[in-house]
């Protein structure tokens, strides 16, 4: 890069604060079974999410002690798998009506080379999903 093109580059950046730049995860560090929202191969607002929590904020996840119901029984199951619906179908309401284009597990973003910052949204999600039932 010559002087000058650094130069205007730094000059764009003071005049232009207000522009968002776009992140990116390396497609070898890429672990699809941690996104929840958006896409990594570019984004410019990232949260996380720890879906366990949303998961055992779920009406689902709260009857099963409720109603004491057996870790293995086929009933325990159900409610298992529709809890776990009911927060993915959250995280995605949320990602829908706020700010953040792209959503993944908690720590993941922290892990990959170089590191990218991520809010922690899981408070967020879980009253965002309380408020729609």
């Amino acid at each position: 890069m010559t002087r000058m093109t650094v130069l205007l580059a730094m000059a764009i950046a003071v005049a232009l604060p207000g522009i968002a730049y776009a992140h990116c995860v390396p497609e070898k560090q890429q672990d699809p079974t941690c996104l929840y929202h958006g896409s990594l191969d570019s984004f410019e607002n990232a949260g996380e999410v720890v879906l366990g929590e949303v998961v055992q904020a779920t009406p689902e996840y709260k009857s099963i002690g409720k109603k004491k119901i057996k870790r293995g029984t086929g009933e325990y199951w159900i409610l298992m798998e529709k809890a776990s619906s009911r927060a993915l179908r959250a995280v995605e309401s949320f990602a829908g009506d706020s700010d953040y284009d792209l959503i993944v597990a908690s720590g993941y973003l922290g892990s990959v080379d170089p590191a990218i910052p991520a809010e922690d949204v899981t408070k967020q999600v879980i009253e965002s999903m309380l408020e729609d039932e």
